[in-house]
């Protein structure tokens, strides 16, 4: 579907686009007036091809569901990743690493109950707003979490240390931001597999504490599409985006821009810990979080998370194994 589109946008900016400036630039010498078959020619393609690109863009796995976030559930995760191309590689189990150690949850303070109906995928929802902390015993360090919606996700970005990096090498920026890993890296797996096939399980555990796993496509999706359906918003521009991202951000962290006000309605405080490259460069911190999926495109690209400081929108993207992206886990 994806090369489908690719070659739907390529004809489109190569051959349509320039017809239409011709046009344009004529208009004032009746330039489609003079022309015989041709303009209609040109004309019935541009439909069939801005139709046919639409479709495809629909259908293209930007979103593991194949739906926009305040849509409906469909396929199921794993079909729409081993959907695109046929480059898939199992895994033996010898190639993967995992860290074997454990982690403790211990309820820190009080906290409230917020309960709300659901018409999505769970009709009674219960999310817990306070101060709960557990430790990850591999290094000590606490971490605050959170249930939306029946799902416990971690508060802060992952910090361990372990194949992390910091922003700028800085550890304040970790500190504050936590650390950036590449996909392998937060995968837990070899590294050679930022350029082959995985095929993660559903609950694959990766670079998270014992009891946690790097969210998947659909983890993701139960979070926005609850959060979207909660605060009764809607988003039609685009199948791989939803307004969450609001709700989701924390009130501080992030470069102020006009119009936007972050609530953390759910205590997930996102924050924008920016991101790197394999070579060394980084970009965007207070500006742009970007946050693992275990989900997979193809043998190069894995899928993530992406909220930025200029809207509200939460999207779903996908880019290169290599970069280093922040880490948020979901509890088992």
């Amino acid at each position: 579907m994806i090369k489908g589109a690719t070659i739907c946008r390529n004809v489109l900016q190569r051959c349509i686009a320039p017809m239409q400036r011709i046009a344009a630039k004529n208009a004032t010498q009746h330039f489609w007036a003079g022309l015989k078959p041709a303009p209609t020619l040109f004309l019935i393609l541009t439909v069939i091809l801005t139709i046919s690109c639409s479709d495809l863009e629909f259908n293209n796995p930007v979103d593991p569901e194949a739906k926009s976030y305040n849509g409906g559930v469909s396929s199921s995760e794993q079909t729409s990743s081993s959907s695109v191309g046929a480059d898939n590689h199992q895994p033996s189990s010898s190639s993967v690493s995992q860290n074997g150690s454990s982690s403790s949850t211990t309820p820190a303070s009080s906290s409230s109950q917020r309960s709300s109906s659901s018409s999505n995928t769970n009709s009674e929802c219960t999310s817990t707003v306070g101060n709960d902390i557990f430790t990850d015993t591999r290094d000590q360090k606490a971490y605050r979490y959170v249930t939306i919606c029946n799902q416990t996700w971690m508060a802060e970005n992952l910090n361990y240390e372990e194949g992390g990096t910091c922003y700028n090498n800085q550890q304040s920026n970790c500190n504050t931001y936590g650390r950036l890993y590449d996909w392998a890296t937060a995968m837990g797996i070899d590294a050679s597999y930022n350029s082959t096939r995985y095929n993660a399980s559903e609950k694959h555990r990766g670079i998270c504490p014992e009891g946690w796993h790097i969210p998947s496509g659909s983890d993701w999706y139960a979070l926005m599409n609850y959060v979207q359906t909660d605060n009764k918003s809607t988003y039609t521009s685009g199948s791989n985006a939803s307004i969450s991202a609001k709700h989701l951000k924390a009130e501080g962290g992030w470069k102020s821009y006009g119009g936007i006000s972050n609530t953390d309605a759910y205590g997930f405080a996102a924050l924008p810990g920016g991101s790197g490259e394999a070579e060394g460069s980084f970009e965007e911190i207070g500006e742009r979080g970007r946050w693992w999926s275990a989900l997979e495109f193809n043998n190069n690209n894995a899928y993530y998370s992406n909220m930025y400081y200029v809207n509200d929108v939460a999207y779903w993207n996908l880019n290169s194994k290599e970069y280093l992206r922040s880490v948020r886990c979901v509890k088992e």
